[in-house]
């Protein structure tokens, strides 16, 4: 089973490498566009996000648009546990101990309270 979604998620990788970063913007503005006129985005109150990698669909405009009216937790690893931190704007984002990856330093919420979730 493991090498099975390795390797799917290897071919997947392959395939969004090819895609030109301004057709990769567009499709991942035109997402963002769909999910905000969703019911269950339009009433959630807090959203679960994640930093996009490069390979991923772009989620950094979007955090940065929505964060305001809503909101936004971000993973981060602390002493080998998941936590949810508020995003409180870019300004408070700093390197994390693990992967190199900024990580917010926002207030850790409870997972209870998120009322939908986008998980890469």
């Amino acid at each position: 089973m493991h090498h099975a979604k390795q390797s799917l998620r290897t071919s997947i990788q392959s395939l969004t490498k090819n895609i030109p970063p301004d057709e990769r913007r567009e499709s991942a503005t035109k997402l963002w566009e769909r999910v905000e006129q969703r019911a269950d985005f339009i009433t959630a109150e807090t959203v679960l996000l994640y930093r996009s990698l490069d390979d991923e669909i772009d989620t950094h405009d979007f955090i940065m648009k929505r964060y305001r009216d809503k909101t936004i937790l971000l993973p981060s690893i602390e002493d080998d546990h998941l936590t949810l931190r508020r995003f409180d704007g870019e300004e408070n984002m700093i390197v994390g101990q693990h992967f190199s990856l900024a990580e917010s330093q926002g207030v850790v919420l409870s997972p209870d309270m998120v009322d939908l979730a986008f998980i890469p």
